[in-house]
């Protein structure tokens, strides 16, 4: 059976009530362009006032028992890792008592918080296979998907994840100098610390042959706070070495609101993900939206996604031959600039692109609602 594209799939919208659905993560910015209101009417899963950050109160049989009429469809994207596999389990077999649809969207294959993958991997067993419709990125992540459940897989892009208007504007003329970024936030488990000091290699090297270009390294003041739990008194050294070298600065900075991230990517020519393993990025869609030039390793389905340069890994450092080649390709990309036209032939492709994804959506809601209807 051939993967289903969400580009190669004629879509012509169903007229009729929309399906209401409750989306996992409610608040989130690929669920406001990938699918908004045009799809479904939206529920939340949790009210204004509770913790984002915690895991979802909809993901236990309690709250869909309480919910029930309120809802025709449950939607998952993130947060799941927050249950046992058996709790999911217990889960999906409410929802089956229920009699209601579920679908997922497979975002991570790997879990970026997490150095053993095996609990991770239980608990997407538990929901994946009871799915009633699975979504995903790239046709990787779908062969993927095919290989390791047995499970076809909707190919919907990832959508554009700023302001159409902001991408519209995201035109740069040829800079006078490259400024190369890399952002550890806080040190999730698949983060990278050689990274940081190879591309800074990389950048002495470029800056020797007489190009302009400089190095900042981001990342939260709470890692220099010796309670914090992934404190590292070696990375913190490191940092201390590398900003000694001419062009390079560490910055301290606290999470980014998502103005003060756009802020910071639009100050930025190149970006350098230190991801060591994963499946798909945000960031390299918010790099691409605003003509920021992404830097990945060769992990999960980075590239794929959105066509950055891309170097291998050694072990858990990067390859030195395979990220200078990269990175000296991106500064050259970077360097050329980003024209009006480009950034406006941009916005229209990523505004059609949502439109389809949106319309993907409500037919596979509508869908499966009317079989539940005839169930």
């Amino acid at each position: 059976m051939t993967l289903r594209l969400l580009e190669r799939t004629p879509i012509r919208p169903d007229r009729g009530q929309l399906p209401r659905v409750v989306m996992i993560p409610g608040e989130h910015r690929y669920v406001r362009f990938a699918i908004t209101d045009r799809a479904a009417r939206l529920r939340a899963d949790r009210g204004g006032d509770e913790d984002q950050w915690s895991p979802s109160p909809a993901l236990t049989p309690q709250w869909l028992r309480a919910h029930r009429d309120e809802f025709d469809v449950v939607h998952v994207h993130f947060g799941f890792e927050g249950r046992s596999p058996q709790e999911l389990a217990e889960w999906v077999a409410t929802l089956r008592d229920l009699q209601v649809p579920l679908v997922l969207t497979v975002h991570d294959l790997q879990l970026p918080h997490a150095q053993d993958q095996r609990r991770y991997r239980q608990q997407l067993g538990a929901i994946l296979p009871a799915a009633d419709a699975v979504l995903t990125l790239t046709p990787g992540a779908a062969r993927q998907i095919r290989w390791e459940f047995g499970r076809e897989a909707w190919v919907v892009p990832h959508p554009r994840m700023v302001p159409l208007a902001m991408i519209q504007a995201a035109a740069r003329t040829a800079p006078e100098r490259i400024r190369v970024g890399i952002h550890l936030k806080s040190l999730r488990a698949n983060v990278a610390r050689a990274c940081v000091p190879a591309v800074a290699d990389v950048v002495g090297r470029l800056r020797a042959s007489g190009q302009p270009v400089e190095l900042t390294i981001h990342a939260h003041p709470e890692l220099r706070d010796v309670t914090f739990p992934r404190y590292d008194a070696p990375t913190l050294e490191m940092l201390d070495r590398v900003a000694a070298h001419d062009g390079v600065g560490v910055v301290w900075h606290e999470r980014f609101t998502d103005r003060e991230l756009w802020d910071y990517l639009r100050g930025l020519q190149v970006s350098v993900l230190p991801h060591r393993w994963g499946t798909h990025s945000g960031w390299l869609e918010e790099c691409r939206d605003l003509g920021v030039v992404p830097v990945v390793g060769d992990v999960g389905y980075l590239a794929e996604q959105s066509g950055a340069h891309t170097f291998c890994w050694d072990g858990d450092a990067p390859d030195r031959n395979s990220l200078h080649h990269a990175l000296s390709a991106a500064v050259a990309e970077a360097a050329r600039g980003r024209s009006v036209t480009a950034a406006t032939t941009w916005a229209g492709h990523r505004e059609r692109t949502d439109r389809g994804s949106q319309q993907v959506h409500r037919r596979i809601y509508q869908s499966l609602t009317t079989i539940a209807g005839r169930g």
